[in-house]
């Protein structure tokens, strides 16, 4: 049986980690100013903590609800 809420935090997760990945590739390839550098790190570290708290949200839920993973 599906659980409607892990579904919609793995949808949330997957958006956040997209988003991350993104954040972290533009940061790599980033040719620019020390100022762009900066801001580029910083909105990718406020990303990787946003990713970070949408897994922990996923697993605490499955954890507490019992629920397998949402496919």
């Amino acid at each position: 049986m599906e659980c409607a809420t892990a579904q919609l935090l793995l949808v949330n997760y997957s958006a956040v980690a997209m988003e991350y990945f993104g954040a972290a590739d533009d940061l790599a390839n980033l040719v620019g100013s020390k100022d762009e550098f900066e801001v580029a790190q910083r909105y990718a570290q406020q990303l990787h903590a946003k990713c970070r708290e949408a897994l922990s949200a996923l697993e605490k839920h499955r954890l507490e609800h019992g629920c397998n993973r949402a496919t």
